[in-house]
């Protein structure tokens, strides 16, 4: 039986990687990442080039190759059925790629024409029949709208217990008091928690509900591409103001989870056009902004957030009868975090997908400021 990472068994290994042999003490070991929200819908106005790797057509987005070289383990995609094809083809091996979680489609708050609790039973039974790893709930509209609730308790309690039923987790998308709502919903994560009290998140570490705040990218991937998001839908002037004024919150946000005992804290970019390829920039943010251990930010991406996704038992970990999934970094991310950005080695499944050779890759590769 494996034994579990996290918390007894935390590590990162000094080695050295020559062809597929461990050959001495240089390059960090450590499993391969999780990336437990990825908004996998590129924005046609953003999406900068063919370096991206997002092919867009009639049947098809796949965004795959760059995601598993900068070593994404597993993602979440949120939204549209095209990534149940896309899950399969990478599954089967058609296709390089991370492992791929599907919402299949959201389950979109919008008061009482969401509809009623055997409405929204009903809705999450038809996502698991079309192939759904989990489902998403949006329960709140978008901080750059204010993040309002969009979904009373008693529509959150049909949408999490009917998934509970039927095998899934839940992942919530949520702000303000719709943080508390989730959680006495019994949902298994929250997803941003933004403005989020300190009873909120005592909450949810008592219930054991999982945590995936984001400490900086998406904002800044939005604030420094907002040239290229201004007048596509849903972005607006008066929204690029509220996302400045949120990103402070966001890191006091994950100041005061880091210091509520018991929390689980969980890794996710939420991704977007023109953040793909950048997502550790997202570790930095959390350890030099917010000041979160350097262990404790690679746990919440490899062991911890396997765990959340009932993955446990097959990734997360470096340990007998798990999936062979290795990352190698450039550097030791408990004394230098931006060591996350030179990823030199990925192993998935026991296939090697990039072996550099130590230094190739810029020390500031990457590098937002």
């Amino acid at each position: 039986m494996a034994r579990r990472a996290y918390p007894d068994h935390r590590k990162i290994i000094p080695v050295a990687i020559s062809g597929r042999r461990v050959i001495g003490m240089s390059e960090m070991i450590c499993p391969y990442l999780v990336n437990t929200l990825s908004a996998s819908i590129p924005n046609p106005a953003i999406v900068r080039d063919a370096s991206d790797n997002i092919t867009i057509g009639s049947n098809q987005i796949a965004a795959t190759g760059r995601h598993i070289r900068c070593a994404d383990s597993v993602r979440i995609s949120v939204a549209l059925p095209y990534p149940v094809a896309l899950r399969d083809a990478i599954a089967n091996g058609i296709l390089p790629g991370p492992r791929i979680l599907t919402a299949v489609e959201p389950l979109e708050g919008r008061g009482d024409a969401t509809g009623t609790p055997d409405e929204i039973r009903a809705f999450v039974r038809k996502q698991k029949a079309a192939g759904a790893d989990l489902i998403k709930i949006f329960a709140s509209e978008s901080i750059r709208k204010g993040g309002g609730m969009t979904l009373s308790q008693e529509q959150l309690n049909a949408a999490c217990d009917e998934a509970k039923k039927q095998g899934l987790r839940t992942l919530v998308h949520a702000y303000k008091e719709a943080v508390r709502a989730a959680t006495l919903a019994g949902c298994t994560e929250v997803e941003h928690g933004t403005l989020a009290t300190d009873d909120d998140l005592k909450l949810m570490s008592e219930n054991g509900t999982y945590l995936d705040p984001q400490a900086g990218l998406v904002i800044e991937n939005y604030l420094l591409n907002k040239d290229r998001y201004l007048g596509t839908t849903g972005y607006t002037a008066e929204g690029f103001a509220a996302m400045e004024k949120i990103l402070p919150m966001n890191h006091d946000l994950v100041r005061r989870a880091t210091k509520t005992p018991g929390l689980k804290l969980v890794f996710g970019t939420d991704a977007v056009a023109g953040a793909h390829g950048r997502n550790a920039e997202e570790f930095i943010d959390r350890v030099h902004d917010c000041g979160v251990d350097p262990m404790a930010a690679m746990v919440s991406a490899n062991s911890l957030g396997a765990e959340a996704l009932g993955m446990a038992d097959q990734i997360g970990s470096i340990a007998p009868g798990l999936q062979a999934d290795i990352i190698a970094l450039d550097g030791d991310p408990l004394k230098d975090i931006t060591a996350v950005r030179r990823v030199v080695f990925v192993m998935k499944g026991g296939v090697v997908y990039k072996n550099s050779a130590r230094g190739v890759i810029p020390f500031h590769v990457g590098v937002q400021r």
